[in-house]
């Protein structure tokens, strides 16, 4: 997107700009004239025209000192991200918008809670910046994902076994018909199971991709509205029914890929049958199947104490312990039974 010819003029009272908490800023903020196409805001409709951009350096907050033109009361939510680099000289400057440099209107009147010290709220306040920017990288990531270049084509359309739960029996279906009529994604999960005492590698349910799917067999009615779902494991397709039905698990379809190279073609496969947890998204195009994007954060090395996180976005549960003052425990992982 770029910038032509709208001018982005400063209110009265200004409204005062600083740089990130922590970030020293290397060169001092300068107000220049902007001309500008934007697309209007979805939440702060009249905000964006009051902001100030930087002539150098980056600019990552905007405090407000007063209300907006028609008395209302900037929110907490931030603008659409935006960057303005590469700024030239003269009235036809173009600006290029994107979305690794910041502008945000941050509500700095906080309600408080409850006997709250002030060091809690200034601390809060400081956290909450960070989460600010933490939201604007998950959704800049995001956008940089959808647009990723096509993937290879499937080198052949795999034949699955899936289970047939109102015939008590399996059937054949193919990865195309995965596809539902009106739907060009296809999200595909790749559940494991382990070796058991009888020596079979693929004999035991993993309790890790039990909890995710425990968790994702609820929403699925919901994903379905815009995207396909299934979840494919290289067990006989009898073992995994059963085990779904254990579960509870009504929802979702259930595939077997025992007899394909499925599992070993996506990257959720090693040596002697051992099985990965792996997300995969497949699209489709004029006809043609691709590969779209994979968690290939499982092949990454890991940060001290934390495991891989290739599928945390799966994972509703570790959003929570991370907001507990416990956190993580770097020790414990789901089991199929507490009792």
């Amino acid at each position: 997107m770029a910038l032509d010819r709208v001018e982005l003029r400063l209110p009265e009272p200004p409204v005062r700009l600083e740089p990130r908490l922590g970030v020293r800023e290397r060169t001092p903020a300068q107000a220049e004239p902007m001309r500008a196409a934007l697309d209007p805001p979805r939440d702060h409709a009249g905000v964006l025209e009051h902001a100030q951009v930087l002539r150098h350096g980056r600019l990552r907050h905007a405090e407000p000192g007063g209300g907006l033109p028609d008395g209302r009361r900037p929110g907490r939510e931030p603008l659409d991200d935006r960057a303005a680099d590469g700024v030239g000289e003269g009235e036809e400057a173009a600006i290029e918008l994107r979305r690794t440099v910041h502008l945000e209107v941050y509500n700095s009147a906080m309600p408080t809670f409850p006997n709250e010290t002030s060091d809690y709220r200034e601390a809060r306040d400081a956290l909450l910046r960070d989460e600010l920017d933490l939201r604007r990288r998950i959704a800049d990531v995001a956008d940089r994902r959808r647009r990723l270049p096509l993937g290879g084509e499937i080198p052949e359309d795999y034949a699955f076994t899936e289970w047939d739960s109102a015939r008590g029996t399996d059937t054949t279906t193919r990865l195309s018909e995965l596809f539902a009529d009106g739907h060009d994604s296809l999200f595909v999960y790749q559940f494991m199971f382990r070796p058991g005492a009888s020596g079979d590698p693929l004999e035991v349910p993993c309790p890790v991709c039990t909890s995710i799917i425990d968790g994702i067999d609820g929403i699925v009615r919901h994903v379905t509205q815009r995207a396909s779902l299934a979840v494919i494991a290289k067990a006989p397709v009898a073992r995994f029914a059963a085990h779904a039905r254990s579960r509870g698990w009504r929802n979702l379809r259930l595939l077997s890929s025992v007899g394909t190279t499925f599992n070993a073609d996506y990257h959720a496969e090693g040596d002697g049958e051992e099985q990965f947890a792996m997300a995969t998204v497949f699209t489709r195009r004029d006809g043609r199947i691709h590969h779209s994007w994979s968690s290939e954060l499982w092949y990454q090395p890991t940060e001290p104490e934390q495991h891989k996180r290739h599928v945390d976005f799966l994972w509703p549960m570790w959003a929570i312990f991370d907001r507990l003052p416990e956190g993580r425990d770097p020790d414990w992982m789901p089991s199929l039974d507490y009792r």
